[in-house]
């Protein structure tokens, strides 16, 4: 029998995956279109909420609780790549998802206008989670504000995007 090596990014990401489309199968008014099958795509899940086609990023953070911080970020480049998929498609709404370790989710609205030069950092960080440690990298990032979001429960949800 053949082992496949899977890293952290990879494990974190079919998490994100699974739990998120668990949530998406209990509730009545969302349907899974699609993840997408590419490692490097710009964009994780596209769904339908209330008759709305969605495109969301899916950040699964086992590291954390969900009160953890008031505040969260997203990488620029991240929100612009979301941004130009809005813009080609027009009749998208395009979405951040936080997952966390408790097993209660944040989800960002990216196409109302949350994200201001006032919540732009730069920080350094590291290269990149899919690598092992290569030092580290300046990174501009969005501070996303907790009650910004519109909070989920996986346990109990009736929220409408």
């Amino acid at each position: 029998m053949k082992t496949i090596e899977i890293s952290k990014y990879q494990l974190n990401e079919e998490r994100g995956r699974f739990f998120f489309s668990g949530w998406l199968n209990a509730n009545t008014d969302t349907k899974l279109i699609d993840f997408n099958k590419d490692e490097f795509g710009h964009w994780d899940v596209a769904f339908i909420s209330g008759g709305t086609k969605i495109i969301g990023e899916i950040k699964y953070r086992i590291n954390y609780e969900s009160y953890d911080f008031d505040e969260w970020y997203l990488e620029e480049l991240k929100y612009n790549n979301l941004q130009k998929i809005e813009r080609t498609r027009g009749d998208i709404k395009i979405v951040y998802i936080n997952i966390f370790r408790d097993m209660e989710m944040c989800i960002w609205d990216l196409s109302k206008d949350i994200l201001s030069n006032k919540n732009k950092i730069t920080q350094s960080l590291n290269r990149s989670s899919m690598e092992e440690y290569k030092g580290t990298k300046e990174k501009t990032l969005y501070k996303l504000h907790y009650e910004e979001s519109l909070y989920k429960s996986f346990t109990n949800d009736n929220t409408k995007f």
